[in-house]
Formats: C-alpha cells, structure tokens, sequence
C-alpha cells in the first residue's frame, strides 16, 4: 500500500499546476478505476490534487463524482465545496437534487447566494436561445413525426449558426459556457446526424477541442461518433444492455418502464485484436484508459446505486421485436443474463 501511495504522489507532483487534455484525462482515469475498484480513499487524494488546484479546471462530471467518493467517505465539508463548485458551473440545482446522497447536503446549503462563474456570458445566453429553437418541437416524442420538417429546418439554421460561432469563437468550453450550456450544445450537435444534410464539417472542431482539453472526453468521443461515422475511440465495444419488451410503443418512457420487469442482457461486441490494439491506442493518445477498463466502468455503472458518472458507453436498448432481441443476443460477448 505505501509504494501505491508514494507512485501515486509522483505523479500528481509531475503534472503538477498544467493539467490540460491527455494529462488531466490520464488522472481523471486513474481516479475513475480507484472508484471502480471501489478505493475511495485513492480516487479522493487524485480528485482533491486537481480540484483544490486554483489554477486548474476540473470538469464538472469529474466534480460530481468527486463529491460522491467524498460522501462515501464521510466528507462533508469537501460534499459542500464541491457541490458549490457545481452550482458556479451553471450545474442544474434539481439535477443535483435528484441525487438522493447529495438532497440532504443541498438542504443545509445557501444555494441562493452561490454566483455562476462563467467567463463568456455572450456564448452563454446564445447558445440557451440555440438550444430553445432545437428542443422546440422536441419536446414530446410522439410530435417527432409529425414536426419532422420543422425540426429539420431548425437543425439546418442551427447548423449555420453554430458554424460562425466556431469560426469566430471556436469550440466553447465548459468554462466559457458553464455546465448546463455545455450539454446543450452537445445535444444541438448530435441533432447535426438527424435528417439534415451536413454542410459543415463538425468533427474537426470536437477533436481539437477534444487534443486541448476543451471539452469533456466522454462527450466528445460521442459525438465524433455521430459526426464522422467513425468509431474512432471504440464506444460501440463498451458494455450494451438490451432489454425485450412486448410493448409496441414508440414511447421511449413507457419501454423503460415495461423493460424493468423483463428480461435482459448485459454484453459487448466482439472485436478483432488488430481492432482492439488500433482502438486502445487512440484511447492512449487522449488519456481515457483502454477498452477493457472502459468495461469496467460500465459494469460498475450498472450495478452502481450512488449515480457516479463514466463516459457515456453503457448504451440501454429497448427492442420490441423478439427476432431482432435474439439477432442482438447472438452477436454479443454476453456477462449477465437476467
């Protein structure tokens, strides 16, 4: 235990103050494997070398998770400090409300009087008017179909605007544009490979924000996959669960909730070894960590009652059609069948 502590402080001590892209992504990884391991004591020491850094910035899926080791370990004033830094992000108070470990903390707190410290308000507010237009007829599900033009249309002059923004700005940071605005711009930009001709190259803006640390790991990675077509940092090889329900519904709601009381499985994709060797050294060039240890963030994420959050791999499938379940069930590396 003492060596793993002493190479642990050694690497903090050498990155130091500069954590940025492919360093910050390596400690945060290290600090997500400690919590899979289920180590809250080491991903603590690793969360609290970035966070109490006034000189770096920490993501705030990364301070979420900080403030949930921290509750495990019983720290409440880190709880506290944490989830301030949240709020000053722009990080939705309900959402953090909704969390049944942080709603006692958030009760003793002067929510309030905490301020948002977000560096471009202009980004800010234009992106939440952006955001406006694309979830305007989005709101329902069942409208989809019958506003597909209009939403169409909204995408298409999104995708204009977005475009000068990235021009003129480049691609926001979280930092810029605060929590909530960050996540409103990732979901615009996987509305960009929705039935809009893509007139702009997108990909070339997340990856280079993904190079310099600009954007979340898990978040980019997604869209990159949705922009480009290409499975470029192996998400599609992460843990999928697949649930079969008998209910003919194109409500997403009402398949979740009839697939709690059904059958399913957890499995991945089988990958070729040249693939796996291609894909796990993409994932080592950003810092995230290989595939196999994407896994077990994954399998931790669904057995996990706290909330922690991982990169966005565990992907829940609702099949209506028994064939395509057995289709899905034959083609899949299957470690839980329930």
């Amino acid at each position: 235990m003492k060596v793993k502590k002493v190479v642990l402080g050694l690497v903090i001590f050498f990155y130091g103050d500069n954590l940025f892209g492919n360093k910050y992504n390596v400690v945060i990884n290290s600090a997500e494997i400690a919590v899979v391991e289920k180590d809250y004591q080491k991903a603590n020491r690793i969360y609290s070398s970035i966070f109490f850094d006034s000189n770096q910035y920490m993501f705030s899926k990364d301070v979420w998770n900080y403030a949930l080791s921290s509750i495990i370990e019983k720290d409440t004033a880190t709880v506290i400090k944490c989830l301030t830094n949240l709020i000053e992000k722009d990080y939705d108070v309900e959402k953090i409300n909704q969390n049944k470990y942080f709603k006692p903390v958030l009760k003793k707190m002067d929510v309030q009087n905490v301020k948002k410290k977000i560096s471009s308000i202009h980004l800010y507010t234009l992106i939440d008017s952006l955001h406006t237009e694309d979830q305007k007829y989005r709101i329902y599900d069942s409208m989809y179909v019958k506003y597909k033009s209009e939403i169409n249309l909204i995408d298409s002059m999104n995708s204009v605007k977005l475009n000068k923004i990235f021009q003129k700005c480049g691609f926001p940071s979280e930092k810029e544009i605060g929590s909530t605005q960050a996540f409103s711009l990732w979901v615009m930009l996987l509305h960009q490979g929705y039935g809009t001709k893509r007139i702009y190259n997108f990909s070339k803006y997340v990856e280079s924000s993904l190079t310099k640390g600009k954007i979340e790991p898990s978040m980019g990675c997604a869209l990159l996959l949705r922009l480009s077509g290409k499975d470029s940092y192996g998400l599609e090889f992460g843990i999928k669960k697949i649930s079969y329900s008998g209910l003919n519904s194109q409500v997403l709601g009402e398949k979740d909730e009839m697939a709690k009381t059904k059958n399913f499985i957890l499995g991945y994709y089988k990958v070729k070894p040249e693939v796996l060797s291609r894909l796990n050294k993409k994932r080592e060039e950003l810092g995230i960590g290989s595939v196999s240890e994407q896994r077990k963030k994954d399998y931790f994420s669904f057995t996990d009652e706290h909330g922690f959050q991982f990169n966005m791999s565990l992907d829940h499938y609702v099949i209506t059609d028994e064939e395509q379940y057995k289709f899905f069930t034959q083609n899949l590396v299957i470690i839980d069948n329930k």
